[in-house]
């Protein structure tokens, strides 16, 4: 009697760490930011600038100093609940 051959099919595990949620363009979105490790905010650079009350510039330096967290998309989007402590420290 021939035995018959079975092939084992390989288990692959996958775990979602990132959500993005797109909306209209001038609104904030609700996303995964990898820093705070929970979903928050997040907006456009020049938004975040208003709401800081500071220059785009100075947003991307506090992005440099690692001080406001950001994600990368097919737009560049900045963590608001990290925004307030960034200005602080600025």
């Amino acid at each position: 009697m021939k035995r018959k051959r079975t092939r084992k099919t390989p288990e692959i595990e996958l775990e979602a760490r990132e959500v993005f949620l797109a909306s209209a363009k001038d609104k904030a979105v609700i996303a995964w930011c990898p820093e705070c490790a929970k979903q928050t905010a997040m907006d456009s650079p020049e938004r975040a600038a208003r709401l800081a009350g500071n220059s785009v510039r100075t947003i991307y330096r506090w992005v440099e100093t690692s001080d406001l967290h950001f994600i990368e998309t097919p737009r560049l989007l900045f963590c608001l609940a990290s925004l307030p402590e960034a200005a602080g420290r600025n």
